[in-house]
């Protein structure tokens, strides 16, 4: 039994298994991601270390850069290293072969990190390995402004406060501060002091983080409570930073720091300036992890920031967003879906004027939508997104989806009109299997001459197949899922439909109700309306011929007739 014939006598099992397949694609189109490109720097891993304190380029580069370079080398899969070494951290970043699975990857990565822990030096804080290159562009810019509080104070609020919680949205990988200089505790030593006392820099700088730290000393437990008895060794003011001895003498001696050093709570030099309308401010640059949904991820900052204005932020501070990725691409899909559905509507009107019967174009217009939802419920168990390349091979698909409907129909209804000419009683139904099995071969052939030009588009390189693997894929999943409900759907919905008896646009009945409706809106239409039309002769008999009522025409062109000479009876 063919495809056709088995939709036709199985009525209920067809449109119940099409009733199943479009509430599925009505939750795909839910739950789909939706980005704006397809995510071409998947194959990427940004390592992170961070260095307390600071040190210079050179140092940071040949004490931790290149330790770990050597280290993550000769991880399976790895096409190139870049590292960059700044006076605070050092960036390493990876790119792998395309189609690598970056969570082993990650924790390949995390597993070769942990073995050089003591190579590193102890003043670097924990590598971060996350899925991200140092180069994207932020997801989404904010900037805080004041007119009472300095940028140093706002940066010290971005630092201590904003920059946290935004770290522990899920998504996000970096978030960089721009702006305002930052605040330090600044030791500035003399020389000749260091000198006197035979001590180098290194020294001091190790004493310091030695004596930074709190330490858990043990614990003391009594009948009912156990108490953690910890050693509090970090710094709270300057004074206790002053009393610190560095040096102790032969004679008993001691030497503190500020007998060596100055000590002054201050602000560094400013590394980067950022100006919101001519005024200083602070921004906060956000990337995103390349695995994470754009839209998604700028949802949940949004709503983290929205609360932290609540909650935690000044009055006179003004927090707002500068650049928000997620509005571009939500502007970019409305953009698509508007010019989809102006489409749609365009070829239910086109097919109208061919077919002159509304019923079948309707039949035409319905699959359309249908074919979408199974398409997008198919991207949905294939892992793909929404983005403007799935779009676009959507929009291509929606073509041949109407093709087949309108081929498959046109044929049905020749079937039907030649056989009553031939046998007015006959059955139409076995004339609907047969108009659409002899076309099923062409439509299976022009189907496939499309599907075999980009389906081999995914296999040419990985890095070709991340890129345009979405378009090759809904191109072939909209192109069978049209075949399929073309020789399906389309003659099930076909064989249920009558023949018009009328052979123009609308039938007597129809043109009888579109009457009646122009005789409503004219009988309710304003006298001023009648006047202002009955201007022009044309335009009045065309719109409204004989029905205007006399006393509104205008007399100002209308000539009153000439008065009829009195009529006298002839003398008797």
């Amino acid at each position: 039994m063919s495809l056709p014939r088995t939709a036709v006598a199985r009525p209920v099992t067809t449109l119940m298994l099409y009733t199943g397949l479009c509430l599925f694609g009505i939750f795909a189109f839910i739950k789909l991601p939706v980005d704006l490109m397809p995510n071409a720097g998947a194959g990427t891993l940004t390592i992170m270390i961070g260095v307390r304190g600071g040190l210079p380029p050179e140092d940071i580069e040949n004490l931790v850069t290149k330790v770990v370079e050597e280290t993550v080398a000769t991880a399976a899969h790895l096409r190139n290293v870049l590292s960059v070494s700044r006076k605070d951290r050092s960036v390493v970043t990876l790119t792998y072969e395309p189609g690598t699975d970056l969570s082993f990857a990650a924790l390949d990565i995390q597993e070769r990190l942990a073995k050089i822990k003591n190579k590193l030096p102890k003043d670097i804080e924990k590598p971060i390995v996350a899925h991200y290159s140092e180069g994207d562009y932020p997801i989404i810019i904010l900037s805080l402004t004041s007119d009472t509080f300095s940028p140093e104070k706002l940066r010290e609020l971005v630092d201590n406060r904003l920059k946290p919680q935004l770290t522990r949205v899920n998504g996000i990988a970096n978030v960089e501060v721009g702006g305002g200089r930052e605040r330090k505790i600044l030791v500035e030593f003399y020389q000749d002091r260091l000198e006197a006392y035979r001590l180098s820099i290194r020294q001091v700088i190790d004493t310091i983080g030695k004596n930074n730290i709190n330490l858990l000393s043990g614990k003391t437990s009594t009948s009912r409570d156990e108490w953690v008895v910890r050693t509090m060794g970090q710094y709270g003011t300057i004074e206790e930073l002053k009393e610190l001895v560095v040096l102790k003498s032969g004679e008993g001696s001691s030497v503190r720091l500020g007998d060596i050093a100055d000590i002054k709570d201050f602000y560094l030099e400013a590394q980067s300036y950022a100006r919101l309308n001519k005024k200083p401010t602070v921004s906060v640059y956000v990337q995103k992890d390349n695995s994470s949904n754009t839209l998604r991820v700028a949802k949940r900052v949004k709503e983290m920031i929205a609360k932290f204005e609540k909650t935690q932020l000044d009055s006179a501070i003004h927090l707002q967003i500068i650049t928000d990725q997620s509005t571009f691409i939500k502007e970019a899909m409305e953009n698509v879906t508007q010019n989809f559905s102006w489409g749609a509507l365009l070829t239910w009107g086109i097919i109208f004027l061919f077919l002159k019967e509304w019923k079948h174009t309707t039949l035409v217009f319905l699959s359309v939508p249908i074919a979408v939802l199974i398409t997008l419920g198919l991207m949905f168990l294939m892992g793909l997104t929404l983005n403007v390349m799935t779009l676009t091979a959507l929009a291509l698909g929606i073509g041949m989806v109407v093709d087949s409907a309108t081929v498959v129909l046109e044929n049905i209804l020749e079937k039907k009109k030649r056989t009553l000419r031939s046998h007015p009683g006959a059955d139409l139904t076995e004339c609907t299997i047969q108009g659409t099995e002899e076309l099923f071969i062409s439509l299976v052939g022009s189907t496939l001459t499309t599907v075999v030009v980009f389906l081999p588009i995914v296999f040419i390189n990985k890095q070709v197949k991340i890129l345009y693997s979405g378009l090759a894929y809904t191109i072939t999943v909209s192109m069978i899922a049209s075949l399929v409900v073309a020789v399906t759907l389309v003659p099930l919905l076909a064989s249920r439909i009558s023949l018009p008896s009328h052979t123009g646009y609308f039938s007597p009945g129809g043109w009888a109700r579109i009457q009646r409706a122009w005789e409503a809106v004219r009988g309710a239409t304003p006298a001023w309306v009648f006047r202002f039309f009955s201007r022009s002769g044309r335009w009045r008999t065309c719109l409204f011929p004989s029905q205007v009522p006399e006393k509104y025409w205008d007399r100002r062109k209308t000539p009153a007739p000439a008065p009829s000479p009195p009529v006298t009876s002839p003398d008797p």
